[in-house]
């Protein structure tokens, strides 16, 4: 009767110890698609192509300090000519990125060949993914070498690449326990554990980030990585476990809880 009442004990704390890794800490397999973009697309995603038809677009310029990327310092509106003429050959101890997001109430806003561009990414994305009308992209032009330390999202996203290389490390840990990781390096998150997942996107490759997701993004490519997030759906902000992240979320990032 005492080896059955405590084999049932052991099964009670496995079931309990599970159920709250469900909750604080979202498995980091990585499930990614290799090169969905379609020949029109990647023919507009061309270095030459894609820097003609927005270097007069203003973007929004995001400064992080190299020691804590989890909010900019700095935000400013530039165009991306003047991006690459004055912030790609400044030395300076700084991550920089650009940003501009594209949805289906702006596009039409933009010159045809943007506008092609949004359409055939949606068209590429759609092949796999379910999307409704609230779909959306957050363009990502970051000078190299980049980083974003480790951080967790409250928002279910996909991180398409589309020019050079982008490294993606992945931890599955307890949210609960956050605060002893938040903001390591890349580098010293793969030193500290030893079960980071390491995906490395090339040119048209996809991975899917949900939320609550543990990760650390890097790009060591020439001058600069363009990528671009993805958020195809309507976010249901009632079910139990998005509240559950966006608590955690809140508690972390105080500071950007406002914009998810």
């Amino acid at each position: 009767m005492n080896n059955l009442l405590y084999i049932i004990i052991i099964i009670i704390i496995i079931l309990i110890y599970n159920y709250n890794c469900k909750l604080q800490g979202i498995s980091h397999t990585n499930n990614i698609y290799r090169n969905i973009l379609s020949n029109d697309t990647l023919e507009l995603v061309k270095f030459n192509n894609f820097y003609n038809d927005f270097k007069d677009i203003k973007f929004e310029l995001e400064i992080y300090n190299k020691t804590y990327t989890g909010y900019p310092i700095k935000k400013n509106s530039i165009t991306l000519k003047h991006f690459f003429d004055k912030e790609l050959i400044t030395e300076d101890n700084y991550y920089k990125q650009i940003i501009l997001y594209l949805d289906n109430y702006n596009i039409h806003n933009y010159s045809t060949n943007i506008i092609n561009l949004y359409y055939n990414i949606k068209k590429d994305f759609s092949k796999l993914f379910d999307i409704d009308k609230s779909f959306k992209m957050k363009f990502r032009i970051s000078k190299t070498p980049w980083m974003a330390r480790t951080h967790f999202d409250a928002l279910n996203g996909y991180l398409l690449q589309l020019i050079n290389t982008r490294n993606v490390y992945t931890l599955t840990y307890p949210l609960s326990k956050f605060s002893e990781i938040n903001q390591l390096s890349c580098k010293d998150l793969i030193k500290k554990y030893t079960n980071v997942n390491k995906t490395i996107l090339n040119k048209g490759d996809i991975t899917i980030i949900p939320m609550g997701l543990i990760h650390c993004i890097s790009s060591n490519s020439d001058n600069i990585s363009v990528a671009v997030s993805i958020y195809p759906k309507i976010q249901n902000h009632n079910d139990t476990n998005t509240q559950k992240y966006i608590s955690y979320f809140k508690k972390y990032y105080q500071e950007r809880y406002y914009n998810i």
